[in-house]
């Protein structure tokens, strides 16, 4: 084409866009109430917008059913002094039930054994104590720990159970070979009302024995292991990935939830 002022492009045309129904700030959201095809699905926004009746008398909440069940106290962050305020004070309270400290220190122990003498109930392993009486077992538990590394987690969950009123039978070092050989004889799975089953490295554990019982398991993954266990993440992935039916799963190294769980299973179990 031959030089010189270039021609105009041709105008492209734009389609007018509608305006928002929220351009109107005084309006709110009132007119999406009242559009044709109202996003919020109403033909009028009075009911929407219009204040919340105010109820003639608050709703009675039911009382909280009776629980024979200890108060928990964690010595983790606490000084000696701290714990053994808290203790006396769920003595005062709870005179018929005893008071539980986890997870507290060497100290810490000795203090409450010299304090309250025979009315302490302590556990090395666990790091655990109770205060006051115990209440009778019943239903019966039994604690499965794969390794010794996971000792502390499988006593603080023995311990638990059986404060919070249920027997408990606790089998040690049960990874590898030792697991063939105690599933011989059939006993370890039997005579129980629920099991805790407490491994990291070899958490694959927790599904062989749900898969050889029907009795509920509570599976505890430990943060113990090798470096690629990642703190715990590794047995727990492989716990919550079980094909086993009736295996439930608790935290990383919480032995304290899983053994109120297996104590309300078994105490509940053994009432039928």
């Amino acid at each position: 084409p031959p030089s010189g002022d270039a021609s105009p492009e041709p105008e492209v045309g734009v389609e007018a866009v509608q305006p928002s129904p929220l351009e109107d700030e005084a309006a709110g959201f009132a007119p999406l109430l009242t559009a044709p095809h109202a996003p919020l699905g109403t033909s009028s926004p009075d009911p929407l917008l219009a204040p919340l009746p105010v109820a003639a008398e608050p709703p009675v909440v039911p009382a909280a059913a009776h629980r024979a069940e200890p108060d928990v106290i964690w010595g983790t962050g606490r000084t000696t002094e701290q714990v053994l305020s808290l203790v006396r004070e769920a003595r005062r309270e709870h005179p018929d039930r005893p008071a539980l400290v986890l997870r507290a220190s060497a100290d810490t122990l000795v203090a409450l054994a010299s304090e309250h003498d025979a009315y302490t109930t302590m556990d090395a392993a666990a790091m655990a104590a109770a205060v006051g009486p115990l209440p009778e077992p019943v239903g019966r538990v039994r604690v499965l720990c794969a390794g010794g590394a996971d000792t502390p987690v499988a006593a603080e969950a023995a311990f638990v159970a059986r404060v919070t009123g249920t027997d408990v039978v606790r089998v040690d070092d049960l990874s590898g070979s030792r697991l063939r050989a105690a599933l011989a004889d059939g006993s370890l799975l039997t005579d129980v009302d629920c099991l805790v089953v407490v491994a990291g490295l070899d958490a694959s554990i927790a599904t062989t024995i749900g898969s050889l019982t029907d009795v509920p398991v509570v599976a505890v993954p430990t943060s113990t292991g090798q470096p690629s266990a990642f703190g715990g993440l590794g047995a727990l992935m492989t716990m919550l990935s079980s094909a086993a039916p009736g295996v439930a799963v608790s935290n990383i190294d919480n032995g304290w939830s899983a053994g109120v769980f297996a104590a309300r299973v078994a105490r509940r179990s053994a009432r039928r």
